[in-house]
């Protein structure tokens, strides 16, 4: 059994792979999801296999720092329509529970917070093979946009057919290394 740990604290910077990937997906009930990248995060994580009870993740998200490729989406994204970032710059994961599944599969349940709402969400943290002292884990928080108070209904960001948001994920990716926590 191993404890996993990230978190500033923790980073042993000899690992160049030790690294945060968040993701993000706007789904549109008619269209292909608009995806993009948060470009500033952080993540503290301690996975405790003999203890899941010691187990946290926790993470912080820059909202104003997303990035689709798209200079008009962007702008949307940022607006009051959607993740109105002037007023919630920060979108926000704190764990309440850690169980196991399955070897290598742990169900996560905690509130995640953007718009400055919160809402429960619960969703599977799979770790891929170790190898060593490194593993790599990966994510995805899905919520209902309406729950979050998103609703833009026009088209927007200029994109034709564009309907009203129906999901929004994150999904996160990351690699951790063996620690005391």
């Amino acid at each position: 059994m191993a404890t996993w740990i990230l978190g500033a604290e923790n980073a042993d910077a000899s690992f160049g792979f030790v690294h945060l990937a968040v993701h993000f997906s706007v789904r549109h009930v008619v269209e292909h999801p608009l995806r993009g990248r948060f470009q500033h995060h952080t993540l503290n994580f301690s996975l405790d296999d003999e203890d899941l009870s010691r187990s946290t993740v926790e993470v912080d998200i820059d909202a104003g720092s997303l990035g689709t490729g798209h200079t008009d989406a962007d702008a949307q994204l940022r607006s009051a329509d959607v993740f109105d970032v002037e007023r919630f710059p920060a979108i926000t994961f704190r764990s309440r529970q850690l169980a196991g599944v399955r070897p290598g599969r742990y169900r996560v349940t905690g509130m995640l917070t953007v718009r400055g709402v919160a809402r429960e969400v619960v969703f599977d943290l799979d770790q891929s093979a170790a190898d060593g002292d490194s593993a790599a884990f990966s994510c995805k928080m899905e919520v209902d946009a309406a729950d979050l108070g998103i609703t833009c209904e026009p088209c927007w960001a200029g994109i034709r057919g564009a309907s009203v948001f129906d999901r929004v994920e994150v999904e996160l990716g990351f690699h951790a290394t063996k620690g005391h926590a």
